[in-house]
């Protein structure tokens, strides 16, 4: 079989008709869908293992996953600071972060008897969710 490319518009002869080319092939879309970041995930529930100084946060991806496959997950713990009201906080904020493909997202090496401020985003190939909104997590006890 012989394929051959014409341009829009051109006319092409046969032994018994005459076939005019009106668009190219699949239609006349743009090409390719755009891309965007995904919608926030929701930490539906944050388990802490006291013992092992981890947390394990259970989440459910976004209502929207902007057009590309969610690729991965990040878990962000923030220390909870008690300030008082109006105050500002004078310790400097430290960070903890897991990573995962898929829920659920373990972050570890955390205090005993700390309290924490957790928060996952989610990454397609456009980029980084917003955070979701943010759980509290108690390693106290035990």
């Amino acid at each position: 079989m012989i394929f051959q490319v014409f341009r829009r518009g051109a006319q092409i002869m046969g032994a018994s008709c005459v076939v005019m080319v009106l668009s190219a092939c699949g239609g006349g879309g743009s090409g390719q869908a755009t891309v965007g970041v995904p919608g926030a995930p929701t930490v539906y529930a944050a388990t802490p293992d006291r013992a092992s100084g981890r947390v394990r946060l259970d989440v459910t991806p976004p209502a929207s996953d902007g057009g590309a496959a969610i690729t991965g997950y990040k878990a962000t713990c923030a220390e909870a600071l008690e300030v008082p009201l109006g105050a500002a906080a004078t310790s400097p904020v430290v960070l903890w972060f897991g990573e995962s493909a898929s829920s659920p997202v373990t972050v570890t090496g955390l205090t005993r008897g700390a309290s924490y401020v957790c928060s996952v985003s989610a990454s397609n190939s456009a980029g980084t969710s917003p955070s979701s909104a943010s759980v509290s997590v108690s390693l106290a006890g035990l």
